[in-house]
């Protein structure tokens, strides 16, 4: 009897995007797992130093900002410019333009979010500084 390679590839076909589906479920659920227990070592180390009179250890502060806030911005611009430069000068199909335009514009509305947010945050400052001083704000 002579397998049926078709039915085999078609298995196949739809056996990958399921194990990549629970091979990232697996990963996610094991980084949380993680992150639940060490915050619960932490608690407890924490909560046995209180019970001892032993002052609490000191833990650095969680990082809110990206150490390279332009990295992101930059990576769409630059997959948005290589599609848009394979669709113009190679032989690419016309779904990539559209593909080049969309992520060109996300890195380019993520680079210019960055220095809106920058500004927004020194006239914040600004603004504070001089009510805390008793002039009036600028602006």
């Amino acid at each position: 009897m002579v397998p049926d390679f078709v039915g085999t590839t078609a298995i196949v076909a739809v056996l990958i995007p399921i194990v990549a589906m629970l091979v990232t479920l697996a990963i996610v659920l094991f980084a949380i797992n993680r992150s639940h227990k060490a915050r619960e070592l932490e608690h407890a180390e924490r909560m046995l130093a209180i019970e001892k009179g032993i002052p609490i250890p000191h833990t650095p502060p969680r990082k809110s900002k990206p150490d390279y806030p332009f990295s992101w911005p930059f990576v769409f611009i630059g997959f948005g410019l290589a599609l848009l430069l394979i669709t113009i000068f190679g032989e690419g199909g016309g779904e990539a333009i559209g593909f080049g335009f969309i992520s060109l514009f996300i890195g380019l509305g993520l680079f210019a979010s960055r220095f809106f947010g920058v500004k927004k945050k020194e006239m914040e400052a600004a603004e504070e500084t001089a009510i805390n001083e008793g002039e009036p704000p600028t602006g």
